[in-house]
Protein backbone atom coordinates (compact mmCIF):
# COMPACT_ATOMS: atom_id res chain seq x y z
CA UNK A 1 0.00 0.00 0.00
CA UNK A 2 3.05 2.17 0.68
CA UNK A 3 4.72 1.25 -1.96
CA UNK A 4 2.36 2.01 -4.83
CA UNK A 5 1.50 5.55 -2.86
CA UNK A 6 4.81 6.78 -2.80
CA UNK A 7 5.57 5.04 -6.59
CA UNK A 8 6.20 8.15 -8.98
CA UNK A 9 3.45 8.66 -11.45
CA UNK A 10 3.11 11.23 -13.98
CA UNK A 11 -0.57 12.13 -12.82
CA UNK A 12 0.96 12.47 -9.30
CA UNK A 13 4.30 14.58 -10.73
CA UNK A 14 1.87 17.29 -12.34
CA UNK A 15 -0.30 17.17 -8.65
CA UNK A 16 3.38 18.23 -7.04
CA UNK A 17 4.12 20.68 -9.37
CA UNK A 18 0.65 22.28 -9.46
CA UNK A 19 0.60 22.45 -5.66
CA UNK A 20 4.30 23.70 -5.17
CA UNK A 21 2.73 26.61 -8.07
CA UNK A 22 -0.02 27.40 -6.52
CA UNK A 23 1.56 27.99 -2.77
CA UNK A 24 4.87 29.55 -4.61
CA UNK A 25 2.24 32.42 -6.36
CA UNK A 26 0.61 33.29 -3.16
CA UNK A 27 3.42 33.32 -1.43
CA UNK A 28 4.80 35.74 -3.69
CA UNK A 29 1.96 37.76 -3.80
CA UNK A 30 2.13 38.05 -0.37
CA UNK A 31 5.42 38.99 -0.06
CA UNK A 32 4.84 42.00 -2.28
CA UNK A 33 2.43 43.29 -0.53
CA UNK A 34 4.99 43.20 2.75
CA UNK A 35 7.51 44.80 0.79
CA UNK A 36 5.25 47.12 -0.32
CA UNK A 37 3.73 48.47 3.18
CA UNK A 38 6.95 47.70 4.81
CA UNK A 39 5.94 44.29 6.78
CA UNK A 40 3.20 46.25 7.71
CA UNK A 41 0.03 45.14 6.10
CA UNK A 42 -3.21 46.91 7.34
CA UNK A 43 -6.40 44.93 7.09
CA UNK A 44 -7.80 47.53 4.67
CA UNK A 45 -5.41 46.63 2.01
CA UNK A 46 -5.79 42.86 2.32
CA UNK A 47 -9.75 43.31 1.53
CA UNK A 48 -8.94 41.96 -2.01
CA UNK A 49 -5.90 40.04 -1.92
CA UNK A 50 -8.12 36.76 -2.30
CA UNK A 51 -9.21 38.11 -5.90
CA UNK A 52 -5.89 38.93 -6.93
CA UNK A 53 -5.00 36.06 -5.63
CA UNK A 54 -7.34 33.79 -7.35
CA UNK A 55 -6.83 35.47 -10.81
CA UNK A 56 -2.60 35.87 -10.22
CA UNK A 57 -2.55 32.00 -10.06
CA UNK A 58 -5.36 30.88 -12.74
CA UNK A 59 -3.66 32.95 -15.23
CA UNK A 60 -0.24 31.75 -13.99
CA UNK A 61 -0.56 28.22 -14.10
CA UNK A 62 -2.98 28.32 -17.08
CA UNK A 63 0.19 29.79 -19.59
CA UNK A 64 2.36 27.09 -17.47
CA UNK A 65 -0.51 24.74 -18.85
CA UNK A 66 -0.24 26.38 -21.98
CA UNK A 67 3.31 26.06 -22.84
CA UNK A 68 3.69 22.47 -21.67
CA UNK A 69 5.53 22.78 -18.17
CA UNK A 70 3.59 20.45 -16.28
CA UNK A 71 4.70 17.69 -19.36
CA UNK A 72 8.29 18.31 -19.17
CA UNK A 73 10.74 15.23 -18.23
CA UNK A 74 12.83 17.24 -16.26
CA UNK A 75 15.79 14.45 -17.18
CA UNK A 76 15.84 15.83 -20.11
CA UNK A 77 15.33 19.35 -19.22
CA UNK A 78 16.54 21.82 -22.16
CA UNK A 79 17.04 25.67 -22.71
CA UNK A 80 14.50 25.36 -25.17
CA UNK A 81 12.35 24.21 -22.05
CA UNK A 82 13.58 26.99 -20.02
CA UNK A 83 12.88 29.52 -22.76
CA UNK A 84 9.30 28.28 -22.86
CA UNK A 85 9.10 28.65 -19.07
CA UNK A 86 10.35 32.51 -18.87
CA UNK A 87 7.69 33.11 -21.73
CA UNK A 88 4.70 31.39 -20.21
CA UNK A 89 6.23 33.49 -16.82
CA UNK A 90 6.52 36.47 -18.95
CA UNK A 91 3.21 36.64 -20.91
CA UNK A 92 1.45 35.64 -17.77
CA UNK A 93 2.81 38.77 -15.97
CA UNK A 94 1.93 40.84 -18.67
CA UNK A 95 -1.97 39.40 -19.02
CA UNK A 96 -1.77 39.91 -14.82
CA UNK A 97 -0.67 43.71 -15.35
CA UNK A 98 -3.22 44.24 -17.75
CA UNK A 99 -5.89 42.92 -15.14
CA UNK A 100 -4.62 44.91 -11.99
CA UNK A 101 -4.55 48.19 -14.34
CA UNK A 102 -7.86 48.33 -16.29
CA UNK A 103 -10.15 46.40 -14.25
CA UNK A 104 -12.17 48.01 -11.11
CA UNK A 105 -12.45 44.42 -9.84
CA UNK A 106 -8.60 44.32 -10.17
CA UNK A 107 -7.42 47.18 -9.86
CA UNK A 108 -4.64 48.38 -6.81
CA UNK A 109 -6.19 51.31 -6.13
CA UNK A 110 -6.54 51.65 -2.16
CA UNK A 111 -9.22 53.68 -0.25
CA UNK A 112 -9.47 54.51 3.22
CA UNK A 113 -12.20 52.03 4.04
Amino acid sequence: MIKKLLKPTFKKRIIFFLIFDIISSIFSLYSAYLLRFNLNIEHKYLHNFLEIAALFVFIKVLFLSLFGQYSIVWRFYTLNDAKRLLFAHILSYFLILLFTSSSKIFLFHFQEV
